[in-house]
């Protein structure tokens, strides 16, 4: 059973809570270099998304030890 515990703080919550903010930011009227560092951190933060979904894929395919996000 898991049970949240302050000062954890858990890595897919974060990330999809931090997609949120910044597709939120892309609505307000921003210059090209701050819609452009947006655009690069939402593609990372999607890719980090993915390895992690491929990970515990991974995980339940062969098993082993449960992956960190």
């Amino acid at each position: 059973m898991l049970v949240a515990m302050p000062g954890i703080i858990s890595g897919r919550d974060w990330r999809e809570t931090r997609l949120r903010y910044l597709e939120a930011a892309l609505k307000d009227d921003l210059d090209a270099e701050e819609r452009t560092a947006i655009q690069a951190e939402i593609e990372e933060l999607r890719r980090e998304d993915q390895a992690g979904k491929r990970r515990r894929l991974r995980w339940l395919i062969i098993g082993g030890s449960l992956p960190e996000s």
